[in-house]
């Protein structure tokens, strides 16, 4: 597993800077990426806590981190990072991401309400549901930070 992250995030980045490094691209080149290398990614949580427990070394982690029971960074290089986010305990969360990219679900379930904001300053009266989906193990989206909020249960 270690090898397909590491390849992974050499492909993103190869593919990111084909582009110039543009911004908007990244998002949807991380998730095509992802999208193409889950299958082998799809494992118990315990056997991705043996395989990091094995690693020699980690990339720099996120100590200041909140999201995540716990958060663990596998791959980090050129402004692209790759994390695996545990959690072990059942949680709503609303939050806008802080990151452009792409996140897939390895194992269970998990359910994904996006909330669309139509005014210059986000307020919950001018929230609309933009969409809403179930998720299981082998499913990926892009992330976009910005002017939406979505809702992790």
């Amino acid at each position: 597993m270690p090898a397909t992250i590491n390849r992974l995030g050499l492909e993103v980045l190869r593919r990111w800077r084909a582009t110039g490094r543009e911004p908007w691209a990244f998002a949807g080149i991380a998730h095509h990426a992802l999208s193409e290398a889950i299958g082998p990614l799809i494992r118990s949580p315990a056997e991705w806590v043996r395989r990091i427990a094995d690693l020699p070394t980690l990339p720099k982690q996120n100590l200041a981190s909140k999201f995540g029971e716990p958060p663990v960074t596998l791959f980090a290089r050129a402004g692209i990072a790759i994390d695996i986010y545990f959690w072990t305990h059942p949680a709503t969360a609303i939050h806008d991401h802080l990151f452009c990219g792409a996140f897939g679900v390895l194992h269970g379930v998990s359910l994904h309400r996006t909330w669309q904001f139509d005014c210059p300053a986000p307020s919950m009266t001018a929230c609309a549901l933009a969409s809403c989906a179930r998720w299981r193990a082998n499913c990926c989206s892009s992330a976009m930070c910005g002017r939406s909020l979505e809702r992790r249960t």
